[in-house]
């Protein structure tokens, strides 16, 4: 049942065992800083967790077995419509969730309220017709089509 969308988010994501720099950072980060800090990543030495480098890909699975657990407690906590949706459209959901956050997510108000409606056609536009979309085009038309198949 969590494989389908286990499938998708690693398909979206993708595998990396070391740390590396968003490719969404460029915005965020002056070019010069970036530039800099992009040529020196491999000496920084970044760690994260309890002083990890690096990640195997089964470790990585069991993490985001967790964090997909975690979200779907919490979308069933925070959306009240999320229970009554089909397998396929809390899979968006939570796929959604876990690139945006949940808080993300929730800023979602037009599709959410067109999901308490219903009305697929238009929450599937609702995706569409966000930064999120224009960020990742093919990651939105995936998820929006199947938001809208069900």
């Amino acid at each position: 049942k969590v494989m389908i969308v286990i499938k998708s988010i690693k398909k979206h994501e993708g595998f990396e065992s070391k740390p590396y720099i968003d490719p969404l950072a460029y915005n965020s980060i002056p070019l010069d800083e970036y530039a800099i800090i992009k040529k020196n990543w491999n000496r920084l030495k970044v760690t994260f967790g309890y002083g990890f480098t690096f990640l195997t890909e089964p470790e990585a699975e069991l993490v985001l077995k967790y964090r997909i657990a975690h979200i779907r407690i919490e979308l069933e906590d925070k959306l009240p419509v999320f229970h009554r949706l089909s397998q396929n459209r809390q899979e968006v959901l939570i796929e959604m969730a876990y690139q945006l956050g949940v808080t993300g997510l929730l800023k979602f108000k037009n599709m959410i309220q067109a999901l308490i409606g219903r009305n697929y056609d238009r929450a599937s536009r609702e995706m569409l017709d966000s930064r999120w979309a224009r960020q990742t085009p093919e990651r939105a038309k995936e998820l929006a089509n199947k938001m809208l198949k069900g």
